[in-house]
């Protein structure tokens, strides 16, 4: 069962076999998805990580932590506009722990779009966060 899989997930997260099977039976789980881009992301296999990533995103477009692996890989692969906006995704859906709103802060910042940047900063409860935004604020 579904309930089932996030056992499996947190007990044997190295069980490709059992991730790949998972994906046969629950296609539909977004959390299953997500499994296989994190084996993927392991293997520095970076297509197949965006590819489930995108997936996980895709099936449960309010899956935060998918947001957030996807931001990562795309930020990986230099593409940057994906990245900003995949960790703005993840910011905007619970920004489960892993600094999305940080994440889209950085980039931005990257991009050179200052405005956004700080804007994204200040969502975030992150403290390395708000002081860039503050710094932002008074370099402006």
């Amino acid at each position: 069962s579904p309930k089932a899989v996030d056992w499996l997930f947190l007990l044997a997260p190295q069980r490709r076999d059992l991730a790949y099977r998972a994906s046969q039976l629950y296609p539909q789980e977004a959390r299953i998805w997500l499994w296989l881009g994190d084996l993927a992301r392991t293997d520095e296999d970076l297509a197949f990580a965006d590819k489930y990533y995108t997936e996980s995103a895709r099936l449960d477009s309010y899956y935060g932590l998918a947001w957030c692996r996807l931001g990562a890989i795309k930020e990986k692969q230099e593409l940057l506009e994906d990245a900003v906006d995949a960790f703005w995704q993840c910011c905007q859906n619970g920004d489960p722990g892993s600094h999305g709103c940080y994440g889209a802060g950085r980039i931005a910042e990257k991009l050179g779009d200052i405005p956004n940047a700080i804007r994204y900063y200040n969502r975030s409860h992150f403290s390395k966060a708000l002081e860039r935004a503050e710094e932002l604020e008074q370099s402006r």
